[in-house]
């Protein structure tokens, strides 16, 4: 049996299996190199929104560091930090706030989609 370019060179025709060998690896090569084209896409995209938040913490930081001067000693920067995020923050805890959470298992998130559940349910979820 002969190999390779022996068919091309003696007029011979390539067998079928041959064919569809080469498009089957040709596309599988194909396949594997979009992939990695497109992971190396989504992890510079990922790499880029790391640094913007990183930039945007950076900025905060030093208005925490002056709000925990002028407010008194026994308050961190950090806490300063998380207190003004947890109130911008519609996703944190219900009830959160300078006294702390009354229910720390159910969130504003799950509030949302229990309502919008009951809204495609024709709010039979909610008594009447």
């Amino acid at each position: 049996m002969r190999r390779g370019l022996e068919y091309i060179s003696h007029g011979d025709a390539l067998p079928e299996n041959t064919l569809e060998d080469v498009e089957a690896a040709s596309t599988t090569e194909l396949l594997s190199q979009k992939s990695l084209e497109w992971k190396s896409e989504i992890e510079t995209e990922i790499l880029g929104l790391k640094c913007q938040l990183l930039q945007i913490k950076k900025g905060l930081w030093p208005a925490a560091t002056f709000a925990s001067e002028q407010n008194n000693d026994d308050v961190t920067p950090r806490q300063i930090f998380e207190e003004a995020r947890r109130a911008c923050n519609p996703f944190e805890i219900l009830g959160e706030g300078k006294a702390g959470g009354l229910n720390h298992i159910f969130t504003n998130r799950s509030a949302v989609k229990l309502a919008n559940l009951n809204c495609l349910a024709d709010f039979c979820l909610t008594p009447s």
